[in-house]
């Protein structure tokens, strides 16, 4: 590489020449030089999360209930949407967890909800440098979530960070959902597990839901995506497994991959989401607006 010139791997700190030497036994063609450089150099969003004492562990606070003893998703995936269409978000975390939500929510309610990535990622404080999947995930369980239709994305990076402050008539629709829905995560995997440990933990945490998962994306090999040495800079879905490795529904290129076992995954969140009930004197209250309501009506169609 040139002496003026020299490009840094955000992730690992290392030149990306040094990088590309470092796995000399490889195919050193154009091509993949290529590839590699833009691979080394892809920002997809996902900051490494500093876990504090006061956040959830896997079995440690949280009631849990499982869902599905096969820890197989497949036939709730939600609609594919890419965080980088027209341009680059930086929104793993949100796209990630939104999508593991929403696939929960198809499971639990036989409904499919798109909800709003841009509504998420400017509460959240995403920028181009990204951000953490607890930060997201705690946005969601205090400010709720709203529909796609009302903050879709934009044509343009400028509009998608907008508006900024927060319009309250967005923020009332949250916490309407937040009136209607419990929602609830603590971490599967904390970035010290070892492999063996990873995979019964993953195995078992996919029986109560879809889980968010950081991966290095995204490096080919046979049709099994690896982590190529490098660490973890992305966010997704890990909705199940197969004898080559973790099923992963991405926000990126094709959304379906299959990541494998040797692979490393630092971290993983599992989430919980419920309907709320009625309690009997707020639906006392409702019955007798109904019925206030409905002898109104009568006393109307009587004049």
């Amino acid at each position: 590489m040139s002496d003026e010139i020299k490009y840094i791997c955000e992730d690992c700190g290392k030149e990306v020449g040094q990088v590309i030497a470092d796995n000399k036994d490889e195919k050193l063609n154009l091509s993949y030089l290529m590839e590699m450089s833009k691979m080394l150099l892809q920002k997809y969003g996902f900051k490494r999360p500093e876990i504090t004492p006061d956040q959830h562990i896997l079995g440690v606070a949280l009631d849990w209930k499982i869902q599905k003893e096969d820890g197989q998703w497949d036939e709730f995936l939600p609609l594919y949407e890419p965080q980088a269409e027209n341009y680059e978000t930086s929104g793993c975390t949100v796209w990630g967890t939104e999508n593991a939500l929403e696939i929960l929510y198809k499971y639990l309610f036989k409904i499919e909800p798109n909800y709003s990535e841009r509504f998420i990622a400017i509460l959240a404080g995403i920028t181009l440098e990204g951000g953490d999947p607890h930060t997201v995930a705690e946005t969601i369980r205090k400010q709720g979530l709203i529909n796609q239709e009302l903050l879709p994305i934009p044509e343009t990076y400028e509009e998608f960070c907008q508006p900024n402050p927060m319009e309250e008539r967005f923020l009332a629709k949250g916490k309407k959902w937040l009136d209607d829905y419990s929602f609830r995560h603590d971490w599967v995997l904390q970035g010290k597990e070892t492999k063996e440990n990873r995979i019964s933990a993953i195995k078992e945490a996919l029986k109560y839901s879809p889980l968010g998962v950081s991966v290095s994306a995204w490096q080919e090999e046979g049709g099994v995506y690896v982590d190529g040495g490098r660490p973890n800079n992305h966010w997704c879905v890990c909705f199940g497994w197969t004898d080559n490795g973790w099923k992963i529904f991405d926000s990126y290129n094709h959304s379906i991959k299959i990541y494998s076992y040797d692979s490393e995954i630092s971290f993983a969140k599992r989430y919980k989401l419920e309907k709320k009930t009625f309690y009997p004197e707020k639906q006392g209250n409702w019955l007798v607006d109904l019925i206030i309501s409905f002898f109104n009506l009568i006393k109307a169609l009587i004049k």
